[in-house]
């Protein structure tokens, strides 16, 4: 898998180097840092001493090595990592979509529909809204003085009821805004009709 990965950056940075316009997408740079630090997290976790042909050492462990891998259990029983996840989860999604949506070709589908009023949303609601709950909720003990949270139960409703709520938003806006696309062979209507005499 490391090997896949690193032609995959050299791919991906390769591609940027050679390319023919001036401009670039800011989102080329959030990938490539995306790529390169899943590249650099995966060849350093899985660094390790050779003792036999059959046993080796990882030279990160314990603490050092949940560090690393950033202990993704904890995803199971805390509802607050549960919203940072899944805001850069909608935020990844958004940035691929965004330079998708600019194609010429996907763009003369998507303009002027509820496509583009789902991508708003699924940044809005799915990225910037998750994430300032999720810091909500893990600063806000320490700046009153408090012991965690009140009811980690109650936090796990209020993320799922989020994630399904936006989940099912833009879903229905994708749904439209691709319902409202005209079919290449059929000439452009307007929305509404002359009244037939």
């Amino acid at each position: 898998m490391g090997v896949g990965w690193v032609a995959y950056a050299v791919l991906f940075l390769g591609t940027i180097v050679k390319r023919r316009v001036q401009h670039i997408y800011v989102a080329n740079w959030f990938y490539a840092a995306f790529i390169i630090t899943v590249t650099l997290l995966h060849i350093v976790n899985n660094l390790s001493i050779p003792v036999s042909l059959t046993k080796s050492y990882p030279i990160y462990s314990g603490a050092v090595d949940a560090m690393v891998q950033c202990a993704w259990h904890k995803l199971r029983t805390d509802p607050i990592l549960k919203f940072l996840i899944v805001a850069i989860s909608f935020y990844m999604m958004s940035t691929f979509e965004r330079p998708m949506m600019s194609i010429k070709t996907v763009n003369s589908l998507s303009h002027y529909t509820d496509w583009t009023i789902g991508h708003v949303h699924s940044g809005a609601l799915g990225w910037v809204a998750m994430i300032s709950i999720g810091s909500i909720y893990v600063l806000m003990p320490s700046l009153v003085g408090a012991k965690p949270m009140w009811s980690i139960r109650l936090i796990n409703v209020h993320f799922w009821l989020h994630t399904l709520g936006v989940v099912f938003y833009i879903a229905s806006m994708w749904i439209a805004g691709v319902m409202q696309v005209a079919p290449p062979s059929a000439p452009h209507r307007p929305a509404w009709r002359e009244p037939m005499v």
